[in-house]
């Protein structure tokens, strides 16, 4: 699937389903990076895609977005979040 992807919006958080497509936001507050990814199957190692979310097109403040068309309600997906881990500075 190599789909284009937008840039999406920032709310509701987490992956909301359209008929076009699936929006993907995630809070991650003071990280440099997130890759969207997905996978085929749930015991697969390695995703099938990696869709890189660009910080100036896909992020606004905390949040990191993107709308991915094509994916429809129960694909399985995960982000991996670039930066340092240091939940103990996280204002919340």
């Amino acid at each position: 699937m190599n789909t284009i992807v937008s840039r999406g919006k920032r709310f509701p958080i987490g992956a909301t389903v359209y008929p076009s497509g699936v929006n993907f936001s995630v809070f991650a507050q003071g990280n440099t990076g997130v890759d969207l990814l997905v996978f085929d199957q749930a015991d697969d190692r390695y995703p099938s895609r990696t869709i890189t979310l660009d910080p100036v097109a896909n992020r606004c403040h905390h949040n990191w977005h993107v709308f991915v068309p094509g994916i429809e309600a129960g694909q399985i997906y995960g982000y991996r979040v670039y930066g340092s881990f240091a939940p103990e500075r996280v204002a919340i």
